[in-house]
C-alpha cells in the first residue's frame, strides 16, 4: 500500500477530535441498573451492548456476532462463573459516532466454570443467553469491556486518537443519558487525580489490571486493597482468601471509600452500607477461574466521580462529577 494511503487509512480509524457517545441506563424486569452504548457491527443496525469497565474487550453473542473468519480461539471467564468461548474476529464497527476496526470476540458457546456449575448460563443454548439482565434470557447481545487489562479481544476505545476516554454514568433515576467522551480536551483531563497501573508481566497486553489503590472504612474497621471501578458491578464486593468479619460492616453503618495509598489518601466518597444503589457490601472468595483478590467497588464510585481511562499512559483518573457541565442542548 502506498504510504499516503496507509496514512489515510490510519487517520480514518482515529477520530481527530473529541467524540461524545450516549450512555443509556437500563433495568430489565426489576434487575440491577445496567449501562449500555450503541454498537453497529459491519454496518448493521446498532444494538445496545453493556458497558463494563470491570472487564476488557468487545464480546458479542451469536445473534450480534460478526460474520468474518476467526483468527484464533478465545475463552473469557467472568466472576459470576459464566465462560464465553469462540473466535477472535477482525471486524469493522461503530460505537456511536466513533468508527474503527478491532479484534472482537465472536462467541460460539456459553458455559459455566467448573467451580460455578450453577452460573447464569447453566443449561442454556448460546442463542438464548443474554448478558446483564435480571435473568439469563433477557439483557444485552454483547458486552463492551472498557477496562485496560490485557485481553484476547480488543477494547475498541483504545483505537481512539488519544487512547483516552471519560466515563460519566447517569445516576439512578436520571432521565438524561450519561456520556462516554473519547479524546477529551486538555482542560478536561487537567481536572483528574491520576493513578498509575502496573505493567502486564506476561507481556500479553499493556497493563496488568484496572485496579487502583483505595481504603474502605467504617468506624474502626478498615480494608485497604487494589480496587476495581466496575460499571457492571451492582454492589461492593471484597474478594479475598483471608477470613473476613462481615459483622464489622453492618447494613446502615456510615462508611467511606478513599482512593490512593494509605499514606497518601486522595479523592473520597461517603455512603451508608446497604442504602441506595451500589452501596450493598458483600464478601467472597475468588473463584478458581479468576483468582484476582481485592475490592470490586462496583458502580458506586461512578455516582460521585467522572472516571478517566488513559490506555497510552496506563492511568485511571477521578474527578468530581460537578466539574463536568451537562452537555449543551442541541
Amino acid at each position: 500500500m502506498p504510504l499516503f494511503l496507509l496514512i489515510a487509512a490510519l487517520a480514518s480509524a482515529q477520530p481527530e477530535g473529541r467524540v461524545e457517545i450516549e450512555i443509556r441506563q437500563n433495568r430489565f424486569e426489576g434487575g440491577p441498573i445496567r449501562y449500555s452504548v450503541p454498537v453497529s457491527i459491519e454496518g448493521r443496525a446498532p444494538v445496545d451492548v453493556m458497558l463494563d469497565t470491570g472487564s476488557t474487550g468487545l464480546r458479542l453473542l451469536p445473534t450480534a456476532a460478526p460474520s468474518g473468519k476467526g483468527q484464533r480461539a478465545q475463552r473469557y471467564a467472568y466472576r459470576n462463573g459464566v465462560v464465553l468461548e469462540g473466535q477472535v474476529v477482525r471486524t469493522r464497527l461503530a460505537i456511536g459516532g466513533f468508527e474503527t476496526e478491532a479484534d472482537v470476540s465472536a462467541t460460539a458457546t456459553v458455559a459455566c466454570a467448573p467451580d460455578r456449575p450453577g452460573c447464569p448460563a447453566a443449561g442454556l443454548p448460546p442463542e438464548r443467553f443474554r448478558i446483564g439482565g435480571s435473568g439469563p434470557t433477557n439483557g444485552f447481545e454483547g458486552i463492551l469491556g472498557a477496562g485496560l487489562r490485557a485481553s484476547d479481544a480488543e477494547n475498541p476505545l483504545t483505537h481512539a486518537r488519544d487512547q483516552a476516554w471519560i466515563v460519566l454514568l447517569p445516576r439512578p433515576g436520571e432521565a438524561a443519558p450519561g456520556r462516554l467522551i473519547l479524546n477529551p480536551s486538555p482542560e478536561e483531563r487537567a481536572k483528574f487525580t491520576l493513578f498509575s497501573l502496573q505493567k502486564d508481566p506476561r507481556g500479553r497486553g499493556h497493563w496488568a489490571d484496572n485496579a487502583i489503590p483505595a481504603c474502605l472504612t467504617s468506624g474502626a474497621a478498615r480494608l485497604c486493597a487494589p480496587t476495581l471501578l466496575d460499571s457492571g458491578g451492582p454492589a461492593l464486593n471484597f474478594v479475598s482468601r483471608a477470613p473476613q468479619t462481615p459483622s464489622d460492616w453492618p447494613a446502615g453503618a456510615e462508611a467511606g471509600l478513599t482512593f490512593g495509598p494509605p499514606d497518601a489518601p486522595g479523592p473520597s466518597q461517603d455512603f451508608v452500607i446497604g442504602r441506595g444503589a451500589g452501596a450493598r457490601l458483600q464478601f467472597s472468595m475468588p473463584p478458581a477461574s479468576l483468582p484476582w483478590e481485592g475490592l470490586n467497588a462496583g458502580v458506586l464510585p461512578f455516582y460521585d466521580f467522572a472516571v478517566l481511562y488513559d490506555a497510552k499512559a496506563g492511568q485511571v483518573g477521578l474527578a468530581p462529577r460537578k466539574v463536568f457541565a451537562p452537555p449543551a442542548a442541541p
